[in-house]
């Protein structure tokens, strides 16, 4: 059938958090944000 001719593909989806810069910052200023929190994350070893 037609499976034959086709191949499987991934769909992603962000459901809860979105990967961009939101609320008026600028990407430097999203990119300052996530690394501090991220490094926030680690030590609280959430990450």
């Amino acid at each position: 059938g037609i499976h034959r001719y086709t191949e499987t593909q991934s769909v992603a989806s962000q459901a809860v958090l979105r990967l961009a810069p939101q609320y008026g910052l600028s990407d430097e200023q999203y990119a300052r944000t996530m690394t501090l929190s991220l490094r926030v994350l680690k030590k609280l070893g959430r990450a």
